[in-house]
């Protein structure tokens, strides 16, 4: 004989638990912002910016290269290795140019 009660899948199968994934979700989107936001500000103002304005080729053994090189400290002397490579990326000539402070 048939019981009167209706089938019940959860009494047979049992009950699943629920997983708190929003729990870990929102704490990896706070991190990930955070430290996207400290990458993003970190990284935009570096120390020193270096920018090539122009270079002319002068003769088959010279170039003319024009940069722009600006720093955070005055009172620090740089030193700017300016480097020339071939059409297959190999280095033809390099030169270190000290820049002093002010």
């Amino acid at each position: 004989m048939q019981s009167q009660e209706p089938f019940d899948y959860n009494e047979r199968y049992g009950l699943r638990k629920k997983r708190s994934w929003v729990g870990v979700a929102l704490i990896t989107a706070i991190v990930g912002v955070g430290w996207i936001t400290w990458a993003g500000l970190y990284h935009s103002n570096p120390e020193i910016r270096v920018q090539l304005i122009s270079f002319t080729v002068d003769s088959d053994r010279e170039v003319s290269v024009r940069y722009f090189v600006e720093r955070d400290s005055a009172e620090a002397v740089s030193i700017c290795t300016v480097i020339a490579r071939d059409f297959y990326k190999d280095i033809v000539g390099q030169i270190d140019v000290e820049i002093p402070s002010g």
